[in-house]
């Protein structure tokens, strides 16, 4: 759930956090994170206490995320020299892991857990991606959004920090311009089309006055408690931080990326991962990070192909009597832009959007015995964002409950989101998605703080895109239009295998990649351009979705083979997602264990 892409919010390892402006102290006596909870073995406990204090050093937007607000006001460090002293760390804990002999079940899982991040992260480390990747859904304006409404206003101190944290986003800015000026120079470097859009996404947030920004409004809102002298004070000095250091960084990232990335962007005859410098093992290496598995492109795009086939047939037969048509193509244009499929205004998006996450959480107790405790909110994606952004996202809640996960959802051009992906986008985003998977792992009892917050792509988004089939399962789909949403979507995750992998792997061009997604999903044209975007700029973690849904989905088919009648949905759920997140290899030995229990 990486809030700051630039550096890595999980498994970053080793202590250089970037020096703030301003002095930040301990903002309160929060409980920290014990980062060996439920680990018997002394040398396993250690390491994970060490590397779990190195994780926050390195990244205070972790700490705040997690709750220890220790370093609320400062930023990481993306320098070169600052990478190559995680490299070093984690190559370091990452060596120490692999000399440990423990004795426990429990302490063994923890520790090939551990170490399969760790060597995951290692090889992910020939992409070098600070060095070019960027784009209008990945840049240092886009992440300002993310991290500023999981701040906590309560107390003036907290309100200083932010301001401290926002001083140093400047330096920051800074030193991610410069590491893509200095990748562009060896050769490292985004698509030309990639670029040109985050020009055109910067000049527009740029053009906006920063009482209009989240980094403003989201602070504003926190604060009404305070009392007016400190309120009229706070408010004057965000301003002055926003237009004196905030605004000045980000116009000379958007000028310095035009001027000196943007002409060395990548042609459209090699936007793919392959034509960087080691792009086919930095493409390997991505496949094993988001999906956990070792796999060949060949062999996910044949598994594409697999799936396409069927989701293009139950699309229509689901689609075909309900709009009188006889071909796939047809009834991908109704969903596309039947007029009756759209919204009138923005306020009717969130309205829809909030009523099946509150239908899905009274739902809810009947399919988990485990409770997502944190709360869901409900709001639209920011203005500046809507244009590049997807139909919606997930931003976590905090551990303790005390600040609400928030459900993003875009109602920017409301005529043009769809009705018929509503449903299965709330239960992909919400609930029993996102905001439940991820609410029920931080509240593990008796789990090291590493695997409450892992970022096992696949099993992080194999859940979601479970949970928008069970949504059926769980009455949350109203009718047949509901029903095509979620093939729909799943048609979307499909291609993704064969997108993704003919971008990076098969010499495919952007055009070939926005046909065959226009040819077999209802997507809008400017969200293919988005999602092809996406997917030149993160290779790889686009697979994680078909690929860890289907790991889900053949672990309960086995249960239920195995069980029969015995076979208890609720108790199945709970056990998946009572592990936290984990590779798919251990979820489907954990199903198997948990079958060998129930007989």
């Amino acid at each position: 759930m990486s809030l700051v892409r630039f550096v890595p919010l999980a498994f970053v390892l080793v202590a250089c956090g970037a020096a703030s402006p301003r002095t930040s102290t301990a903002l309160h006596d929060a409980p920290i994170e014990d980062a060996a909870a439920g680990v018997h073995d002394e040398a396993l406990a250690s390491l994970l206490r060490e590397h779990w204090a190195a994780a926050l050093e390195e990244d205070p937007v972790l700490g705040t995320l997690t709750g220890d607000h220790r370093r609320d006001g400062e930023m990481p460090d993306p320098s070169p020299a600052a990478e190559a002293r995680r490299r070093a760390a984690r190559a370091t804990f990452l060596a120490r892991a692999r000399s440990l002999t423990v004795e426990r079940d429990s302490d063994r899982l923890t520790l090939a857990l551990f170490i399969d991040a760790l060597e995951a992260e290692t090889g992910s480390e020939v992409c070098e991606e600070q060095s070019w990747s960027a784009s209008a859904m990945d840049n240092p304006i886009v992440a300002l959004n993310r991290v500023a409404p999981i701040h906590a206003f309560d107390t003036v101190a907290q309100g200083r920090a932010y301001l401290s944290r926002l001083a140093a986003w400047a330096p920051f800015t800074d030193q991610v311009t410069a590491n893509l000026v200095e990748g562009a120079s060896r050769g490292l470097v985004a698509p030309h089309a990639t670029l040109e859009r985050l020009v055109t996404f910067g000049r527009g947030a740029l053009a906006s006055p920063v009482e209009e920004w989240v980094a403003y409004q989201a602070p504003a809102a926190a604060i009404e408690g305070w009392s007016e002298g400190d309120r009229v004070a706070f408010l004057a000095e965000l301003r002055t931080v926003l237009e004196g250091e905030v605004r000045p960084a980000f116009q000379r990232y958007v000028d310095r990326i035009e001027a000196e990335v943007l002409p060395h962007g990548r042609d459209a005859a090699h936007e793919g991962i392959a034509s960087l410098p080691n792009g086919a093992a930095c493409y390997a290496a991505e496949i094993r990070r988001h999906t956990t598995a070792v796999r060949t492109a060949d062999e996910i795009h044949q598994l594409g192909l697999s799936e396409i086939a069927r989701t293009d047939a139950r699309l229509l037969e689901l689609g075909g009597p309900h709009f009188a048509s006889s071909t796939v193509a047809d009834v991908l244009e109704h969903l596309r832009s039947d007029p009756a499929l759209g919204y009138a205004n923005g306020d009717e998006i969130l309205a829809d959007a909030t009523a099946r996450v509150r239908q899905a959480e009274a739902r809810a107790p009947s399919f988990f015995g485990l409770r997502a405790e944190t709360a869901c909110e409900v709001r639209p994606v920011p203005a500046s964002e809507a244009p590049s952004a997807g139909f919606a996202f997930y931003v976590p809640g905090a551990p303790d409950g005390s600040r609400a996960g928030i459900y993003y959802v875009n109602t920017a051009e409301p005529a043009s989101r769809r009705r018929h992906l509503v449903a299965a986008v709330t239960a992909h985003e919400a609930v029993p998605g996102h905001h439940f998977q991820i609410t029920v792992a931080y509240g593990l009892p008796a789990m090291p703080a590493f695997r409450r917050y892992a970022e096992f792509t696949a099993y992080v988004e194999g859940w979601g895109l479970y949970a928008e089939r069970l949504a059926d399962e769980m009455g949350l789909y109203h009718d047949e239009v509901d029903r095509l949403g979620a093939i729909d979507l799943e048609a979307f995750r499909a291609a993704r295998l064969v997108v993704d992998t003919g971008l990076h792997a098969m010499g495919w061009s952007r055009a070939q990649a926005e046909t065959y997604l226009r040819e077999h999903t209802s997507m809008s044209a400017d969200l293919i351009v988005n999602e092809v975007d996406r997917y030149l700029n993160w290779p790889g973690q686009a697979l994680a979705y078909k690929v860890g849904q289907l790991a889900f989905l053949a672990s309960r088919a086995e249960a239920e083979a195995a069980l029969g009648d015995r076979f208890d949905a609720r108790a199945f759920h709970d056990r998946v997602l009572g592990l936290g997140p984990v590779s798919l290899t251990v979820l489907e030995a954990a199903v198997r264990e948990w079958i060998a229990t129930q007989r």
